[in-house]
């Protein structure tokens, strides 16, 4: 009779608790929801944010809804005031809870039912300690605060009794609005449950423990071929990402010498990969890996996307939020036509791939922006904004609020598209880089952004370059290089990635760093960087402006706004440009621009390949202006290094003939063997005996009298050119 009634009791006390469970899951739209909110200020014992962050997580995890909301970072604030005043919050009730409370909490709702004891000197096990919390619901807890040993049973009646206790204590004793408890918010109680697992000693170093972790909880971790997490240990002590880990039950590690070749850390590094590029699936490593921003070079293929979200607190609760579906950009500016007498800029802020600059410092840029712009004296030049598509779904809330704020201004996606990672490093034949364009071409269409910033792994340090600060005649856009062999592959490999974008959403690509590309790729712009803005002493808007200034009429391009840069050094370059030739524009602006200056007709040059040179024939189109014909059949006979082969041009003023073996000659006016190359473009070509010239026309006319450098300024006086091979 006695173990009946004991029975009857748990099984009712056990309802209490799940109706509670189900209570506190209900949508916020609902009168009964309930939100808890944490305030873990500065001098608050790290270990205790640490397991608050995890009970947090693991209480958002099993109500499937944003129950818990932790205050970290000074930003979490402005956060929370501005979900309180969101209609979708409007019927949403607010608690305030002491640690403690929140740690009662978790084991009321049955989100934990055991503790992970771990000794905070020995930092580099917390990522695995965090990893045994997600998999077991667990609450990790320091080593001089060890709970009470308990077995299943005995825990499963206590956790019955505590939520009772729970519960009438907050009624008895805690208002909703100041949070306030009978015990010490500091104080951890002894009665925690069963140890799941003592950690202390068990590793001597990051390896060991990265180790031990894939051999015994790779396999029972959610999403490994979808996600990990790498974060710094003094960073989960504070317990940024610790929630988000354990919600999701996330595979956690660190290995600081994980990009070193030969090591063990990069050994284990490639078993951690190698399940997601075996499945086909990109793999997100969210975080921060500061020794290499783009943690996909430390590995095998090159397809991990590093997502920057190490500073992110909360993605436990704003990933419990509605995804965004869709979102529609503000109409693209009116614009005059396009003008040949302008030079043509877009402001383009960086870093917006990175989740914690969105979080973090992005929301008081557009608020400082929104202010200044609120002034009928100001310019407000055109801003556009990186940002991250995969805010849709891991921080829906932010993205709403980011779009509320942005007016007249445009967003694009950071780089590169869907994340961070050099496309051309993965390999041609390797079906993930078909996936990375997918899902950049998704991304930009579900969120209304037509462009996105392209990095790539190539670099021109070792390029003849022609600039504009060293001839005043040539356009910066359109800058033409001597280019070593790896670059020509380069710049084929990014031509030939972009080309998959054409008939997407995708209209226009800007690259910072990576090899310079023609103008057009098929239908879709690209435009380079014209100056890094950053936060330097000679780097004021005044100096900004006159860089601008110097460049030629006709130019397109960007400047690339570093984080440091503030809104009102954006104004300031916008005041000192009025009335000049210099027009700031946004990138959708520049975009429909340089669609306006593109050549429509397709006049210039066909080669064709001829003679036992080549097997089958290759066909080449020149499209461009009359003048820049030439000029475009030089420019892809440097680009294609297959289809130049071992023909080295014997140049002479009018006629270009080349053999195999050949050498370079030179021109009057050129200062190196290697200018005549770009004589190339000034020449009227006559056939040879394995290339030929089939038709060309340059008009206006050049005049043998216009040699060297100034027959080439000529020539770069007129639209870009783009080459394009057929079959």
């Amino acid at each position: 009779m006695k173990i009946r009634l004991t029975a009857i009791a748990v099984w009712l006390l056990s309802w209490l608790v799940f109706t509670v469970a189900a209570e506190l899951s209900d949508e916020c739209t609902t009168p009964n929801a309930t939100i808890y909110t944490i305030h873990l200020e500065d001098n608050v014992p790290a270990e205790l944010k640490l397991s608050a962050s995890v009970a947090a997580g693991l209480i958002n995890r099993h109500t499937q809804a944003p129950s818990v909301f932790n205050a970290i970072l000074p930003p979490d604030l402005l956060w929370l005031a501005s979900a309180k005043e969101d209609v979708t919050m409007s019927g949403c009730t607010w608690v305030a809870l002491s640690v403690v409370e929140l740690w009662q909490l978790a084991w009321s709702l049955g989100a934990t039912n055991g503790t992970v004891l771990y000794d905070p000197t020995e930092t580099w096990s917390l990522a695995t300690v965090v990893t045994l919390c997600g998999i077991h619901s667990a609450l990790p807890v320091a080593a001089s605060q060890q709970p009470v040993h308990r077995t299943r049973l005995h825990q499963w009646l206590h956790t019955a009794v505590t939520a009772v206790q729970h519960y009438i204590l907050s009624w008895l004793q805690r208002s909703p609005q100041d949070g306030s408890a009978s015990q010490s918010k500091y104080t951890i109680p002894l009665d925690l449950g069963y140890v799941i697992l003592d950690t202390r000693g068990m590793w001597a170093n990051d390896l060991q423990a990265t180790s031990w972790a894939i051999d015994h909880l790779f396999l029972k971790c959610k999403q490994t071929s979808e996600m990990v997490a790498i974060q710094v240990p003094e960073l989960i002590k504070q317990g940024l990402l610790a929630d988000f880990i354990v919600a999701r039950q996330l595979f956690a590690f660190w290995l600081p010498d994980l990009c070193q070749p030969g090591t063990s850390a990069h050994g284990l590094f490639a078993k951690i990969t190698q399940t997601a590029w075996h499945q086909q699936s990109l793999l997100t490593v969210i975080g921060y890996f500061a020794s290499q921003e783009e943690i996909a070079a430390c590995s095998q293929h090159h397809t991990e996307v590093a997502l920057v979200s190490d500073w992110s607190p909360n993605l436990s609760f704003w990933s419990r939020m509605t995804p965004v579906a869709t979102l529609h950009q503000s109409p693209a500016l009116p614009l005059p036509p396009y003008s040949s007498n302008c030079a043509y800029v877009a402001i383009i802020t960086s870093d917006g791939d990175s989740l914690q600059m969105n979080y973090n410092s992005m929301r008081g840029m557009m608020d400082t922006r929104a202010a200044i712009c609120s002034s009928n004296s100001s310019v407000c030049p055109p801003v556009s904004w990186t940002i991250s598509s995969r805010l849709a779904t891991l921080a829906p809330f932010v993205l709403r609020q980011a779009a509320l704020r942005w007016g007249s201004d445009s967003f694009l996606l950071g780089p590169s598209g869907y994340g961070f990672l050099h496309p051309t490093a993965i390999a041609p034949h390797d079906s993930l880089r078909q996936v990375m364009i997918n899902m950049t071409s998704a991304a930009a269409a579900q969120l209304d952004m037509s462009s996105y910033v392209h990095w790539d792994e190539y670099d021109n340090s070792n390029t003849h370059q022609m600039t504009s600060t060293q001839y005043s005649g040539l356009h910066a856009d359109e800058t033409l290089l001597l280019k070593s062999d790896s670059l020509k592959v380069g710049t084929a490999a990014m031509e030939g990635y972009i080309a998959n974008f054409q008939n997407t959403s995708i209209q226009a690509v800007f690259s910072p760093i990576t090899p310079y590309v023609h103008r057009w790729i098929g239908k879709v712009a690209t435009f380079r960087e014209l100056i890094r803005w950053t936060g330097s002493a000679t780097h004021r808007p005044s100096d900004i402006a006159d860089m601008l200034l110097q460049l030629s009429r006709g130019t397109m391009g960007y400047v690339y706004k570093l984080p440091d840069i503030t809104m009102q050094d954006v104004e300031d370059l916008g005041l000192a440009l009025q009335n000049t030739h210099v027009k700031l524009v946004g990138h959708r602006e520049l975009t429909m621009l340089a669609a306006q200056a593109k050549p429509m007709s397709a006049e210039g040059v066909t080669l064709e390949t001829a003679g036992g040179r080549t097997k089958g024939s290759s066909r080449w189109k020149i499209s461009g202006g009359n003048s820049t014909a030439l000029a475009g059949l030089a420019a892809g006979l440097l680009a294609r290094p297959a289809l130049l082969g071992t023909f080295s041009p014997r140049l002479g003023w009018g006629r270009a003939e080349g053999r195999a073996g050949g050498s370079k000659g030179s021109l009057p006016g050129t200062a190196s063997p290697a200018e005549p190359v770009l004589q190339l473009m000034s020449l009227c070509v006559y056939k040879q005996d394995h290339w030929m010239i089939t038709r060309y026309d340059a008009s206006p006319p050049m005049q043998q009298s216009q040699t060297g450098m100034p027959a080439v300024q000529h020539l770069l006086t007129k639209a870009p050119v783009l080459v394009e091979q057929s079959r």
